[in-house]
């Protein structure tokens, strides 16, 4: 396997490649109305970055905290202005461009969440699908009728990996969001397009869930995270984005890198 290959199985290689990228620099893209710093920094995320190490980034920033959204490998305006706050709350500055000094800060700051999770491409039993799963908050598995459910021994999070068979996109969506609804939950976050959807909601005994469910032939398969803060924070929203894009990578074939490994430091 080559050095790139071996980068999304390494989390310790993804940070050498991307220092090195950042040393080598790109050519200056051509200028845009854009806000301040952006033409520059886009030009150097693009060109001085591969797929992979574009994606490794932005897996560094969710578990630090400072990104979102599901990675994708373009570069935009919304990551151009999380890299800012990142700067500016560890007091680089902010102008949207990485150099090494500010990744290895970024490394610093995400290594500790993505040590505490743990993450391991699992796949599901019945169905040809994977995704992430943090195993370091010490979940143990149990098959059910429909996947796979992860239990936290501290009541810290939960997870269901499960599909169901003969039954639409829409017509799942539309049960689910019912059922939470009438339950009273608070539902912060819905969306139903191109065969898969999301609901973010909050429960009133407060705990948190997080659903992601795709079309799958004649079956709906995806993962529903739940996490109650009042247990112990572990930083849900975070693990729901990266197990998100696990899925969708999963599910279309999109760009995703592997789990960062916990042996990165030595390698």
């Amino acid at each position: 396997m080559d050095k790139e290959m071996a980068y999304a199985r390494s989390a310790a290689s993804g940070v050498a490649m991307l220092l090195a990228a950042v040393v080598c620099g790109g050519p200056s893209a051509v200028a845009q109305v854009r806000p301040p710093g952006y033409v520059e920094a886009a030009s150097a995320f693009q060109s001085a970055f591969n797929v992979e190490q574009r994606l490794f980034f932005q897996v560094l920033m969710t578990a630090a905290g400072y990104w979102n959204a599901v990675p994708n490998e373009n570069f935009n305006q919304r990551l151009f202005k999380a890299i800012q706050r990142f700067q500016t709350e560890n007091g680089l500055t902010p102008n949207g461009a990485v150099d090494k000094a500010q990744l290895e800060r970024l490394f610093a700051v995400a290594t500790p969440m993505l040590d505490l999770w743990s993450f391991r491409k699992v796949s599901h039993p019945s169905r040809p699908t994977a995704i992430w799963i943090p195993f370091g908050l010490g979940l143990h598995a149990v098959r059910n009728e429909f996947g796979l459910t992860y239990v936290d021994p501290q009541k810290r999070a939960k997870i269901e990996f499960t599909t169901v068979p003969n039954v639409g996109i829409g017509q799942n969506y539309a049960a689910v969001l019912n059922t939470i609804v009438r339950e009273g939950a608070k539902v912060h976050y819905r969306v139903m397009k191109d065969g898969w959807f999301v609901i973010s909601a909050t429960t009133p005994d407060g705990i948190d869930h997080y659903m992601r469910y795709h079309q799958d032939g004649a079956y709906v398969t995806g993962f529903t995270l739940s996490w109650n803060n009042a247990n112990g924070n572990v930083a849900g929203e975070r693990i729901a984005i990266l197990m998100s894009a696990s899925l969708w990578s999963s599910m279309t074939g999109a760009a995703f890198i592997d789990p960062p490994t916990p042996d990165r430091k030595s390698q």
